[in-house]
C-alpha cells in the first residue's frame, strides 16, 4: 500500500469516527441512549445485511470522492 493509499485509508476512518461521535452526543444530550443500547446498536448493525450493503456503497462513493481530493485514482475489484 502506498503513502497516499495509507492516508485515504486514515481520512475514511476519521470521518466515520466523527459522524458516529457527533451521533453518539446527540442521542446521549437528549437521554436516548441509555445502559447497554450502544452494545444493542452494533448488534443490530451487524445483523442487517441490507443495510450494510447500501452502506457499503455510500462508503465506496466517499473513498473515491476523497481519494480524488488528494490526487488518488482508485478502482474497486468487481
Amino acid at each position: 500500500m502506498t503513502p497516499e493509499e495509507h492516508e485515504l485509508i486514515a481520512r475514511m476512518f476519521a470521518k466515520q469516527l466523527r459522524y458516529f461521535e457527533v451521533l453518539i452526543r446527540i442521542l446521549q444530550s437528549r437521554e436516548i441512549v441509555e445502559g447497554d443500547d450502544l452494545s444493542a446498536f452494533l448488534a443490530l448493525v451487524k445483523s442487517d445485511h441490507e443495510r450494510s450493503v447500501a452502506a457499503l456503497r455510500s462508503v465506496k462513493g466517499d473513498f473515491q470522492l476523497i481519494a480524488k481530493e488528494i490526487g488518488l485514482a482508485v478502482r474497486f475489484p468487481n
